[in-house]
């Protein structure tokens, strides 16, 4: 028994956190608790980093540390400490009793007993609550990943969002030239009116788009700053740098996955929990209350002493009810662990064919469509500067160059994200199923006619 409370005492919230931090190094991040009470304060890493633009790793950083979401979710392991200290010996129930006679005590009569069903029980039920202990240190551990691969994609979302706004602009530029040409134009005569408001048309339809992508940029600016933990009150920048990320081996991604996946890990203690509190019910059905302890009398001045016993008879409440709840649960417990291995799998799958797919549209972006884009341009502005293309075929051109820049923006942001799903998943985390990536519309002429040089 002395064993038993000695090995649940071990266990403290200090120690499970340790726990906690010791998985999320394998995936090199570091994380600490905070006290609820400095997180008012910028931690003094936090504060150092801000001064410089932030990159991915740095955001993360911020955010482990920051975050007081992050920090909530670490706090529910106390919960789980809390469960395995509150198993513990029953209490003794002390009675006294005296009967007087004649104004004075003639008899004093005494028990202490405690019920030794529990303490039979106890050693299943320390093991579910270890068991479970056990569970709730590695779904901390998966939730620490987690926040890290969601801050690094807010992080990447931030950065294509500001790269999309710059070549919204430029669209817009281009087709503000168009509409002045085609003003020009119809001043001398070479252009209809109806052309000079297509064009107009367009310059004003490009300029809600920029207000769009300028709201989405603030909107995904401010996702980042949430998952970072900062108020407002701070200024930060991202990195102007944006390149494709260097090559990541993703064969056996789906055996890494089911083999190092930490909320698989959680889920198997959750059903061993499961499996020990059946066990605890069906001695709770079989003897539900046995107390045992000592009698005192004391009579005329003189104590003695027997052994004190009470059993309740399981003759009609045998504890249907709770072995059958509890063996439900376990069945449960069991149907979600293979429905998540089952998932993990797809997961993994898919997150491998997202990354070697975006891979390849980026890498197809880099050498064959943008160039090509390029070449058309080029090549549009040598037979406009022979007077054989018009200014609004050669600014069509340039249109088109950057409509491929932001499918390449997108292609990019869709690289990152799966780049960071197969590193999750090999570290042991759970990322969302990856979607597949929107289709790119082809770049529209904006309207209007071409009146000539």
């Amino acid at each position: 028994m002395v064993l038993a409370l000695g090995a649940g005492c071990a266990a403290t919230p200090r120690s499970s956190f340790r726990h906690v931090a010791d998985r999320a190094a394998r995936a090199d991040l570091e994380v600490e608790r905070r006290d609820p009470g400095s997180m008012d304060e910028l931690h003094p890493e936090v504060a150092e980093r801000l001064g410089a633009p932030i990159d991915a790793d740095t955001a993360v950083a911020i955010a482990l540390r920051q975050s007081p979401a992050l920090q909530s979710r670490l706090a529910r392991v106390d919960v789980a400490v809390a469960e395995l200290w509150a198993v513990r010996p029953p209490n003794p129930d002390v009675e006294m009793e005296a009967v007087l006679r004649d104004g004075e005590s003639a008899t004093l009569e005494g028990s202490a007993v405690m019920d030794v069903a529990d303490l039979l029980r106890m050693p299943l039920q320390r093991r579910a609550a270890a068991a479970e202990l056990e569970a709730a240190e590695l779904d901390a551990a998966a939730a620490v990943l987690r926040y890290a691969y969601d801050t690094r994609v807010a992080y990447y979302r931030y950065q294509a969002d500001r790269a999309l706004v710059e070549l919204y602009r430029t669209a817009s530029e281009t087709f503000l030239a168009a509409w002045e040409a085609a003003e020009d134009m119809h001043d001398v005569g070479n252009l209809r009116a109806l052309d000079v408001s297509q064009q107009r048309a367009a310059y004003e339809r490009s300029r809600v788009d920029v207000v769009q992508a300028e709201l989405r940029a603030l909107l995904s600016r401010e996702e980042l700053q949430v998952r970072l933990g900062l108020d407002g009150a701070q200024t930060w920048e991202v990195v102007e740098a944006w390149e494709p990320p260097a090559s990541l081996e993703a064969d056996g991604l789906e055996r890494l996955a089911v083999e190092h996946n930490l909320v698989l890990a959680a889920q198997q203690q959750t059903l061993f929990a499961w499996s020990r509190r059946v066990g605890v019910e069906r001695m709770r059905g079989a003897l539900p209350e046995a107390h045992a302890g000592i009698f005192a009398e004391r009579e005329e001045g003189e104590w003695s002493f027997g052994p004190a016993a009470g059993l309740t008879l399981p003759v009609f409440d045998q504890n249907q009810g709770g072995i059958g709840r509890t063996k439900a649960r376990l069945r449960i417990a069991q149907q979600e662990l293979l429905q998540k291995a089952v998932e993990l799998r797809s997961v993994a799958r898919r997150a491998r064919a997202s990354f070697l797919t975006a891979a390849e549209r980026v890498r197809f972006y880099d050498e064959t469509l943008l160039p090509a884009r390029l070449e058309v341009l080029e090549q549009t502005l040598l037979q406009y500067n022979a007077m054989n293309l018009g200014v609004f075929q050669l600014l069509q051109a340039r249109r088109a160059l950057v409509d491929t820049a932001r499918e390449r923006t997108e292609a990019l942001f869709d690289l990152w994200e799966a780049h960071a799903a197969v590193e999750l998943l090999a570290a042991g985390g759970d990322p969302p199923a990856m979607s597949a990536p929107a289709m790119n519309s082809t770049a529209g002429d904006g309207g209007g006619s071409d009146g000539g040089h």
